[in-house]
């Protein structure tokens, strides 16, 4: 009886120690994804540009986020949705332009980041930053609007340089200059 008792305990035993090295790996890897940093985030939906494996359909998003989203952006096409930390995000393209909003866990949205080319900003805008950057072009402008603030960066492309400008308000600030 010691004998039986004995190989049933060994027998369990090197189950458990052979399955829980392969269970919590599938922990390990479960934790990672789901709880990636911030920061990794962002360089996820920002910076992909095959983000489809990651899209989840929008009946998986909160009702409360697909009806601000629906309410504001009417003319929306092409729209993806990808749960991050902390939220949701949606890419999606707008009369031109190629849109991303972000919205909290509780459904508030926070802020829209939308990139365009020179014809959809305004003339009051275009001719503020030609009259200090003549000799540039403006290759392209994002836009971030976020708690009633508006700030445009601009890329622009020169003979022998590109500089990113940041407007904001009228302020306007030179953030970047590479050489050619």
């Amino acid at each position: 009886m010691k004998k039986i008792v004995f190989i049933s305990i060994a027998t369990w035993m090197v189950l458990i120690a052979g399955i829980a090295p392969m269970y919590a790996q599938q922990l390990t890897d479960a934790f990672a994804f789901n709880h990636y940093s911030l920061a990794s985030a962002k360089r996820i939906a920002t910076t992909s540009n095959d983000r489809s494996n990651l899209a989840i359909p929008s009946n998986k998003v909160s009702i409360k986020v697909v009806r601000d989203f629906a309410q504001s952006f009417k003319d929306a096409e092409n729209v993806r949705w990808y749960k991050i930390p902390g939220g949701t995000i949606v890419y999606f393209s707008d009369k031109g332009m190629e849109r991303r909003s972000t919205y909290d866990e509780s459904g508030h949205w926070l802020y829209n980041i939308s990139s365009y080319t020179e014809e959809h900003l305004p003339k009051r805008l275009v001719s503020q930053v030609r009259s200090i950057y003549y000799e540039f072009c403006i290759n392209s402008i994002t836009e971030v609007n976020t708690d009633g603030r508006i700030i445009y960066m601009f890329y622009l492309e020169g003979k022998d340089k590109w500089k990113t400008i940041r407007l904001s308000g009228d302020e306007m600030e030179e953030v970047d200059e590479l050489l050619k």
